[in-house]
């Protein structure tokens, strides 16, 4: 686990074209001279979904943008966005939507979903609408079993996974400060089949500077992540702290020292075992995460429904499937679900559509 950069120089501009939609529709015709530019669209532009998107525009990728925040989009799409943190940069974007069924007419090779995982199952219809035979799908997400939900209308060979090892908190509209990327991220298929399409998807992703390993046993690095999110993001989220705070803090530090032992434990039992130096590789990647504001914290304080449901709610279901207890897992799931319960009475989110 490798320590990520600090420095913060000031953010320079990049000026690769990108073309509109229309000057793409305009260039279908003509004999190309090379092979055409490789089209990804971006289901959520929030810090994931944008740093994902500025690195791939920075390269030679077209990127369509879509997200429900209309005043967001149209931010990015005037001013560019603006990569700062690990990486500064700034790069111009074009092509923005509202609605994920505009994707169909983009016509992309590949699909990233980096929405919340709470919202997905009502995102699924639409993605499928806009799904094509030579599309491929990649879930850019946290937790536990989200793949399955996703192949389970699209069809296992065209789904991959992926880890993702980076984060980021927005400053303003269009300004990211990307807080640290532990590299690589990780990429795996969900059937033998498809490894071509995951190791395509890892070779362009390292491309850009995101590098990204291809797995072939991806479900471990899910694990993996799920129990260090698990450990943190609903601590930070109750405590209104940063993963600095919380990892500083006494009473924090030792229930998220519970909370590691719990999961591990659980991932054992349904095997994965990740030995005994795991814990202490855990706390010392949970150390480096530095002032960043957890996700789910951010998801807290915007009162929107959390990704608990994929994190610790799923380690306690899989704890009780092999008799482990779990009561720190069920613990914080029960809070956080008290919390998005009382400002989300129907437990509903707005997704693009």
């Amino acid at each position: 686990m490798k320590k990520h950069k600090t420095s913060n120089p000031r953010p320079k501009k990049v000026t690769s074209p990108v073309l509109s939609a229309s000057r793409l529709a305009g260039q279908a015709g003509k004999k190309e001279k090379s092979p055409p530019a490789i089209k990804v669209a971006i289901i959520g532009a929030g810090p994931i979904g944008s740093i994902l998107g500025a690195y791939l525009l920075r390269t030679r990728y077209k990127v369509l943008f879509v997200d429900i925040l209309k005043g967001r989009l149209e931010t990015i799409k005037k001013t560019g966005l603006i990569i700062s943190g690990v990486a500064n940069f700034h790069i111009p974007v074009s092509l923005v939507s509202t609605h994920i069924r505009e994707i169909k007419k983009f016509n992309p090779d590949y699909i990233f979903i980096a929405v919340k995982t709470s919202t997905l199952s009502s995102i699924m219809r639409p993605v499928k609408s806009a799904f094509s035979k030579n599309t491929v799908v990649i879930c850019f997400q946290n937790g536990l079993d989200v793949e399955d939900e996703i192949s389970d209308v699209l069809g296992k060979n065209r789904v991959l996974r992926a880890v993702v090892n980076y984060a980021g908190n927005i400053l303003n509209e269009g300004q990211i400060i990307m807080s640290f990327f532990n590299a690589p991220n990780y990429i795996g298929a969900m059937t033998a089949d498809s490894n071509q399409h995951a190791e395509k998807v890892a070779r362009i992703l390292t491309e850009t500077g995101l590098t990204t390993k291809f797995v072939t046993d991806i479900r471990k690095f899910t694990w993996e992540k799920a129990i260090l999110n698990a450990a943190m993001a609903p601590v930070c989220a109750l405590t209104r702290l940063t993963m600095k705070d919380a990892m500083e803090f006494k009473g924090t530090n030792e229930l998220i020292k519970e909370l590691l032992k719990e999961s591990i434990e659980v991932a054992k039992a349904n095997g994965y075992d990740f030995g005994k130096k795991f814990f202490n590789e855990a706390l010392e990647y949970l150390q480096k995460a530095g002032p960043h504001k957890a996700s789910m914290l951010t998801d807290i304080e915007s009162k929107r429904t959390t990704e608990i449901a994929f994190l610790n709610q799923k380690l306690a279901d899989y704890g009780r499937a092999k008799n482990i207890p779990t009561p720190y897992n069920d613990t914080l799931s029960g809070l956080i679900k008290g919390m998005e319960k009382s400002f989300t009475p129907n437990n509903s989110s707005r997704t693009p559509a």
